[in-house]
């Protein structure tokens, strides 16, 4: 029967997650060892000039000569030359040994991928076979399936909500980082009241209007892919309440108390924001790490039963 020769086929693909584990070590290896290859060769190229210096009668050469050490020093640098060369020559072995498997097993991937697609043609076969069949198997791999669209169209739509959470997170880190150096400027500029600080504090204060604009922004988006997956529709409306202090953001003249006063009264906002953001955003992640945990059981399912005939 066809579902035999599709286990078998299945069974030997099973190799092909092996194999490619396998490339990508092997090409971490060469990348280690060509990296190596130049201070060896190097070192090959510095030592032989040591002995090259002592056998010419060099300066070296002469001081050992005085010392009555000259035979030996050049032993021991003719000994140091073998030994970066012999050194040199292990890793030029190792490379081309590497190379060797990797060729090995680019060959096995490729005969591998082979038997995938003939893999592929007879499942497809098959599930066509027990699609087009009367019985329960038709039926329950029909379900399967049908489960299988819905449930990966909802896991698109909460990878987006996820995405679109981890922006306004991102964003919230921004006006949290110029809201902190407003704050630190306006700190010195209590105390100094020097026209650079106040200069300072109010260009991360228009940083951090202009970020707060980009996250209201930020926040319909989120809220809209909230909506899509029926989370808490209402989020915009409460966040959107929550921002509204970037309306009167300094609007004129205040004090440099004020002033303070002012940017630790945004920050506490800021978080509460980030408290919603965040909370929604857990709840997309479990929501997320259930369906993807269904979509593979029921994928799993719709494999076993084209495979054996039968469903778990």
């Amino acid at each position: 029967p066809m579902s035999r020769e599709l286990e078998a086929l299945h069974r030997q693909l099973g190799r092909l997650d092996d194999l490619q584990q396998q490339l990508k070590t092997v090409n971490r290896n060469i990348g280690t060892m060509e990296s190596k290859l130049p201070e060896l060769e190097q070192s090959v190229r510095d030592e032989q000039s040591d002995v090259d210096r002592m056998e010419s009668g060099g300066i070296s050469s002469f001081v050992y000569g005085i010392l009555g050490r000259q035979e030996e020093k050049l032993e021991k640098e003719r000994l140091e030359a073998r030994q970066a060369q012999e050194q040199y020559q292990a890793a030029l072995n190792t490379l081309q040994e590497l190379h060797r498997q990797r060729e090995s097993i680019i060959n096995s991937i490729a005969q591998m991928e082979e038997l995938r697609r003939k893999y592929q043609q007879l499942y497809e076969a098959e599930r066509q076979t027990i699609l087009h069949s009367s019985g329960p198997n038709s039926q329950r791999l029909q379900q399967l399936e049908e489960d299988g669209r819905q449930l990966r169209g909802l896991e698109q739509e909460l990878l987006e909500a996820r995405d679109a959470g981890d922006a306004v997170m991102d964003q919230i880190d921004r006006i949290r980082k110029s809201l902190g150096s407003a704050s630190t400027w306006g700190t010195i500029d209590l105390f100094t009241d020097g026209f650079l600080a106040d200069m300072a504090k109010y260009s991360h204060m228009d940083n951090a209007q202009s970020e707060m604009q980009e996250l209201n922004r930020l926040l319909r988006q989120f809220s809209k892919e909230l909506k899509d997956v029926d989370t808490h529709a209402n989020l915009s409306a409460d966040i959107g309440s929550g921002m509204r202090f970037a309306d009167f953001f300094f609007d004129g003249f205040f004090t440099d108390a004020m002033a303070l006063s002012r940017i630790d009264r945004i920050k506490n906002q800021v978080e509460d924001v980030a408290y919603q953001v965040q909370k929604h955003l857990n709840t997309v992640s479990r929501r997320l790490n259930s369906v993807t945990a269904t979509l593979q059981q029921k994928s799993q399912e719709a494999q076993d039963l084209i495979l054996h005939g039968n469903a778990t």
